[in-house]
Order: C-alpha cells, then sequence, then structure tokens
C-alpha cells in the first residue's frame, strides 16, 4: 500500500514538474515496461506448477522444466533491461533532424 501511495505521488509530481513532451514519452516508456512485465510471465509460472506437479521427483525432468520455463524470461528481461536506451533516443530525435509525429500547433 505504501509503495503504491509513492508511485501515485511521484505520478501526479512528474506531471506537475515535466513538460507535455517529456510526460508523453515518460508515458509511452512506462507502458512499454509494464507491458514487458505481463508479458514476462505468459502464464509460464501456472504451466511450470501444472507440470513440475508431475515431474517434481526427477531431478533431470525438473531441471529441464525449470530451464525451458525460464528462457522466456530470460529473453523478456534481457528486452525490458534496455528499455531506459530508447527514451533518450526518443526525446533526441528532433535535435538529430528526425521528423516529430506530434501535430504542430
Amino acid at each position: 500500500m505504501f509503495v503504491q501511495l509513492i508511485g501515485f505521488a511521484t505520478g501526479i509530481l512528474l506531471v506537475r514538474l515535466m513538460e507535455q513532451r517529456e510526460y508523453a514519452l515518460f508515458t509511452v516508456t512506462n507502458t512499454m515496461q509494464g507491458t514487458m512485465n505481463i508479458l514476462a510471465d505468459i502464464g509460464i509460472s501456472i504451466g511450470m506448477i501444472s507440470i513440475g506437479g508431475r515431474v517434481w521427483q526427477d531431478s533431470h525432468r525438473f531441471g529441464e522444466l525449470v530451464r525451458t520455463g525460464l528462457k522466456p524470461r530470460r529473453t523478456l528481461g534481457a528486452t525490458r533491461r534496455h528499455r531506459h536506451h530508447a527514451a533518450p533516443l526518443l526525446h533526441a530525435r528532433e535535435e538529430w533532424g528526425f521528423p516529430c509525429s506530434t501535430p504542430s500547433s
């Protein structure tokens, strides 16, 4: 509960302090992070528990199950670790001469 309260307060503070364009980029990257968190599981834990309940006594098969189940999580985790590189690139696109996708005022 305390962590959620801090997250809420931080969100309100960011809305007040950031420019609209910066907050838009923050929102996009934060949404991407949430999506990656959801995709990192994709029911793998439920499948591992279901199959693991049948093979837990065979250490070799159980080890294979754990390795197989963790492989997609590692792949998505590696992708998620590098997400912080995208925000500066998106932010600097105008400085590099790339067209901006926001409508002009």
